[in-house]
């Protein structure tokens, strides 16, 4: 007599189903979309640019026209397993459809693990830059390593849209946050990372691979700077969660619209501080 344990989890007829729901399970295994991923801050993106006659900061009058430009396209990718693809010749071939779909580029072989790995690259419309507190300060320092091929004035284009720091370095920061917006003056959202688990640290720069963290919103509320003022967005229902963290925010957004600090400073870009968890995929989407 079989095993009823082994048996609920096999499905010995599941070859002797139609090839169209065959395709459909499988398909159904894998996520319906790639969330947003959180990449951590690495130090090499910084890098000097030609500027041409069309660009702001050009000198007719210098042999020398560059400016420093944040590349999204050298920020490492990460990698992950996709064990879909090893199940079957049938399951390998809508595993690999969908990766093409998704954009993975790129697949490698482990010498630790034996397995295949793939690619996924820092996608710059969705995915968001983790600066720790103690790289924050060296995150723009970096850009001005170059200045020598132009001198001190040589311009700096930060191209970053979505930028994640903790709690506490928000917290720290207080009302100089608005610098980080004049310096990022691209950004769409800043992230405030809440509960950062001990192993989300630091790239270190001698290691390729940068594990797959997601995110997600933590409590429902955010605030935002909007063209000329700061809003605090509450929940109708008041906060959930954490309420220092609420306050603070709150409080926040009111100091900076009494002083307004930043009326003509900040650009008329709108962007949303939004608090969320970061959660870590170990081997990939799925």
């Amino acid at each position: 007599m079989a095993d009823p344990e082994s048996s609920s989890l096999t499905f010995p007829l599941f070859p002797k189903l139609p090839a169209e729901l065959r395709d459909q399970i499988w398909r159904e295994v894998l996520p319906q979309e790639v969330k947003p991923l959180l990449y951590i801050y690495k130090t090499g993106c910084w890098r000097p640019e030609p500027l041409h006659e069309s660009d702001a900061g050009y000198d007719p009058e210098s042999r020398l026209n560059f400016h420093t430009v944040f590349r999204p396209d050298l920020v490492e990718g990460t990698w992950f397993e996709l064990p879909l693809a090893f199940v079957s010749h049938e399951a390998r071939h809508i595993a690999l459809s969908w990766l093409r779909e998704n954009g993975f580029t790129k697949s490698r072989l482990t010498k630790d693990k034996q397995c295949l790995l793939f690619f996924y690259p820092f996608n710059q419309a969705l995915d968001a830059i983790y600066v720790s507190q103690k790289q924050l300060i060296y995150s723009i320092l970096e850009s001005f390593d170059f200045a020598p091929y132009n001198g001190p004035s040589v311009p700096i284009e930060s191209t970053l849209r979505h930028i994640a720091i903790s709690e506490e370095t928000f917290i720290d920061l207080g009302t100089d946050v608005s610098e980080l917006l004049l310096f990022h003056s691209r950004l769409e959202t800043f992230l405030i990372l809440v509960k950062i688990p001990p192993d989300m640290k630091p790239a270190d720069n001698s290691r390729d691979e940068q594990f797959w963290w997601e995110f997600e919103s933590a409590y429902g509320w955010s605030f935002s700077w909007k063209r000329d003022h700061w809003v605090f967005n509450a929940r109708d229902d008041g906060y959930i969660g954490d309420e220092g963290l609420y306050r603070t925010m709150q409080n926040f957004t009111m100091e900076m619209n009494t002083s307004g600090h930043d009326r003509g400073r900040l650009g008329g870009q709108d962007v949303e501080f939004t608090p969320v968890l970061p959660i870590k995929r170990w081997n990939g989407p799925v």
